[in-house]
């Protein structure tokens, strides 16, 4: 949502069934301060992170106020070989927040929940894929996907397990995603 360079946030609906429209407006001050609302915490783009005051129109740009938390799952089969999944994650704002997250063993796992961390609209993930000289046969065929509920697959590195590999992905609004390791 850009923001009009003026005192006040203008917010417009047309009614396209009845043909009437309305305006709203309010100033940053009451935007900021909540209000008419709370500030929406799933946007990857907030007026008042990253150290910013809410009170520049500049810390506005890109807020989605109908944003919503994405989930990502990693999702790990090891029927065959060892496959281990490593995360990173950055916000918006080019912060680390999640470094070195491993997950070793087979099972689906919430990365939200597994990190202790909120996962937000647009952040940076990175995916690495790696067998680390574990058990099984490292030549053994294994997924290794990115697979969102709503675009379909965003990453397919599929080969042998001993191949590392990584790929990076920004959720969308309200997305499901998992991360595969299958074989």
């Amino acid at each position: 949502m850009a923001l009009p360079p003026s005192g006040t946030i203008t917010a417009a609906q047309i009614n396209s069934e009845f043909g009437r429209g309305s305006t709203a407006t309010m100033s940053i001050y009451d935007a900021r301060n909540g209000s008419y609302g709370a500030i929406n915490n799933a946007s990857g783009k907030r007026p008042t992170a990253n150290g910013q005051t809410g009170y520049a129109w500049s810390n506005w740009w890109g807020y989605d106020n109908g944003a919503s938390f994405p989930t990502i799952y990693i999702y790990e089969e090891e029927a065959q070989a060892d496959t281990n999944v490593r995360i990173y994650a950055w916000n918006n704002y080019g912060v680390n927040y999640i470094s070195e997250l491993w997950f070793f063993y087979s099972g689906t796992y919430n990365l939200a929940s597994e990190s202790g961390q909120t996962i937000r609209q647009n952040d940076q993930i990175q995916a690495l894929w790696s067998w680390l000289n574990g058990w099984g046969s490292g030549s053994t065929y294994t997924y290794k996907r990115v697979y969102s509920t709503s675009r379909g697959y965003l990453y397919i590195g599929d080969g042998p397990t001993q191949d590392t590999v990584y790929t990076s992905f920004y959720p969308l609004s309200g997305e499901t995603i998992y991360v595969q390791a299958i074989n």
